[in-house]
């Protein structure tokens, strides 16, 4: 899930303008997808359930999210593979 760091908040937009941005193929796709008849609903209903990050981060300035780590699951793949390609 992406998370974007910006000094001042995106835009909002309606489900309305939001489908009119989109390529027609898209708009399919939200159909298709999803099993939706209306893709304005659909994205009324995924734009509805937006969390402000603010309510789920620490409020603790110590802790910090980094990517210097290498502490995912594509970091414990490849070790696991050098290891098994070793022996």
């Amino acid at each position: 899930m992406p998370f974007y760091r910006l000094q001042t908040p995106f835009d909002t937009i309606t489900p309305a303008e939001m489908l009119r941005r989109m390529p027609q193929t898209a708009r399919s796709d939200l159909t298709e997808w999803n099993g939706a008849g209306d893709p304005e609903l659909y994205v009324k209903q995924v734009l509805g359930k937006e969390i402000s990050l603010g309510t789920i981060l620490s409020q603790d300035l110590s802790l910090r999210i980094t990517d210097d780590k290498p502490f995912n699951e594509y970091y414990l793949l490849r070790w696991l593979t050098d290891k098994l390609n070793k022996t």
